[in-house]
């Protein structure tokens, strides 16, 4: 009788052990201190302003606020990502009072502030979803209370003792030193670490960073900070303690970068953002596959071809609105100009992209890429005031309307149902 008990104690035990999972292939084995459920993440979805949203996002012009009136309803912006195959949420433009004012990031009052922030969180959690905010990790404007008070003593001087400026932007915003001497690497950490601890958020994408490296800042209070390898040694710095405080409050949150330029960067974080596959595809170290890059196209195909290689997808609400309209056919035949020129070429996409779904798509498909540039060389040329008519996009233009009018009938296939076809071949969803 004993000998009977022991095997079958001794046989549920042997079954038990191999039902067990077996141990699963990381995607990158190199670094796997970047959490299980980032690793296995091939794309995420960006719901409201992409502008500043990260490189890959910048170009789409898109925003999507049907059925959200508050923070309460980030479940429906969930049925939205899920629709294109992506659980993970990143959110832009949530704080007070718009985009523009980068400095605390507290949640819009318009939207609930954070009573529903933290609601609208649960809902996505408790759906199994995922939400990661934007930080602005580089610059600040100077018209927030923390750029009228701190930024003077926390931002970059160049050698004249005038404050940099950002890009086109003049005055608005002040570049902002993180290392010895300044306090914008401690309100930074903070932040991070509030929105963590309060929200229970799943990241952070740090706007900017992976782009930023040998500044040169001449501000007296900051000593020693015109070495650039200081600023280097300090961005480095920021963007650990960034990870590390999140961490504390959630063991598995991630930090993401945009631009992918920097490997010291890289290397303490947790993926980034890149404009498009063709510059992916020249950084050195990209055939290792080392880090969770995610970027985009307008281009179907394209997107297929980022997810072949073994990258991520950065999608938007642009793909809700994938079939073309007369706004459309009105700008791709209309001259080309500094103003009309990207919406001409978006608006080519839409028709290439609902053709393509639908296996209805015209030879040769069109270079895209190539048909912006010579635009612009054409501009540059003539002058950025001019209006022109350019022929390789008129003839590519009449060959994609004439085909979608032959076929408008028998167009049933949108492209993000492609879209989530594409993902769901590689995750199963």
């Amino acid at each position: 009788m004993k000998r009977l008990l022991l095997y079958i104690l001794m046989t549920s035990w042997l079954a038990s052990f191999s039902a067990l999972p077996a141990a699963e292939t990381l995607r990158y084995p190199q670094r796997p201190d970047i959490p299980r459920w980032w690793q296995q993440t091939r794309a995420f979805y960006c719901p409201l302003a992409n502008s500043g949203a990260g490189s890959s996002l910048m170009k789409f012009k898109a925003h999507r606020e049907e059925g959200f009136t508050s923070f309460d309803d980030l479940d429906v912006m969930l049925n939205d990502a899920r629709s294109l195959g992506t659980n993970v949420i990143y959110l832009v433009d949530y704080w007070e009072p718009e985009y523009e004012y980068k400095a605390d990031y507290r949640p819009k009052q318009q939207w609930g502030g954070e009573a529903a922030f933290r609601r609208g969180i649960e809902k996505v959690h408790r759906r199994g979803g995922r939400v990661i905010l934007y930080l602005e990790a580089f610059i600040i404007s100077r018209r927030t209370e923390l750029g009228r008070t701190r930024g003077p003593q926390w931002a970059m001087r160049d050698q004249h003792g005038n404050f940099y400026p950002y890009y086109a932007t003049g005055d608005r915003f002040y570049l902002m030193y993180p290392g010895e001497g300044s306090g914008w690497a401690d309100h930074l950490v903070g932040v991070a670490g509030r929105l963590a601890r309060e929200f229970s958020i799943d990241g952070v994408h740090l706007d900017s960073y992976g782009l930023q490296w040998g500044w040169r800042d001449y501000h007296t209070d900051h000593p020693g900070a015109d070495d650039p390898d200081k600023f280097n040694r300090a961005a480095i710095q920021l963007v650990k303690r960034i990870r590390a405080e999140l961490r504390k409050h959630r063991p598995e949150a991630v930090v993401i970068l945009e631009g992918a330029e920097h490997m010291q960067l890289l290397d303490v974080c947790d993926g980034a953002q890149i404009e498009s596959l063709p510059i992916l595809m020249r950084k050195p170290w990209v055939k290792d596959r080392r880090y969770p890059i995610f970027t985009s196209s307008f281009s179907l195909p394209e997107m297929q071809q980022i997810l072949d290689a073994g990258h991520n997808l950065a999608i938007s609400p642009w793909w809700f609105a994938d079939y073309p309209g007369d706004r459309d056919r009105k700008r791709l035949l209309a001259e080309t100009d500094k103003r009309n020129r990207f919406d001409q070429i978006e608006s080519l996409h839409r028709y290439h992209n609902v053709l393509w779904a639908n296996r209805r798509l015209p030879r040769p498909p069109a270079d895209f890429d190539g048909l912006f540039q010579g635009i612009i060389e054409q501009l540059n040329r003539d002058g950025w005031g001019s209006t022109f008519a350019y022929p390789p996009l008129m003839r590519t233009a009449e060959r994609y309307l004439t085909t979608y009018e032959q076929h408008r009938e028998e167009l049933d296939r949108r492209p993000s149902n492609v879209l989530q076809e594409m993902l769901g071949k590689i995750d199963g969803l």
